[in-house]
């Protein structure tokens, strides 16, 4: 089985971010909006109003990550040799824009603290994809089994008549 094209790739995690993230992030954004006018009025109108401060903004921010941690989960477990790639543009840096929303406002060094956690936990999943994954079939060295992580499984069907290639089964010739 072929590994999905780059240019596939690109264009699934286009969409999952303009027809999931993109609806997802404006709902979200009318939500708070409601919740601090709601705040705004429950205080007299005192102080200021601002969606990132809300009681509910962090799990709303929170939820909008599953989208860019799905595209990290895709392009990483695609893309063999660049795993990273997913872990930053599919996932890191669309987090910060989510982020940057809530806190760069409030305070600078809790933001950078805040974006380099997040950042490494899209490194650490897109890691994990990678690794675990994107592993494949290979065959052992002796040609009996084939063998991934720690699974293993016989090359030979349970009547030995029929033997596993790796895309098709083949008839075990007799010897003699």
């Amino acid at each position: 089985m072929a590994s999905i094209g780059p240019g596939a790739l690109s264009a699934i995690a286009a969409a999952l971010w303009l027809v999931v993230e993109v609806p997802l992030g404006i709902v979200a954004v009318v939500i708070l909006v409601f919740q601090a006018n709601d705040e705004y009025y429950a205080r007299g109108s005192v102080g200021y109003e601002s969606i990132s401060t809300t009681a509910i903004s962090i799990p709303v921010f929170l939820f909008l990550l599953l989208v860019p941690l799905a595209i990290t989960t895709l392009v990483s477990a695609n893309v063999r040799r660049y795993w990273w790639v997913g872990s930053i543009a599919g996932g890191g840096l669309p987090s910060l824009v989510t982020i940057g929303a809530q806190r760069w406002s409030v305070d600078i060094v809790s933001s950078l603290a805040t974006s380099t956690i997040v950042v490494g936990l899209f490194v650490i999943v897109g890691w994990g994809a990678y690794r675990f994954v994107s592993r494949r079939w290979v065959l052992s060295a002796d040609g009996q089994s084939w063998v991934k992580g720690g699974l293993r499984y016989p090359t030979l069907s349970d009547d030995g008549r029929w033997r596993w290639d790796g895309t098709t089964w083949l008839p075990v010739m007799a010897a003699g």
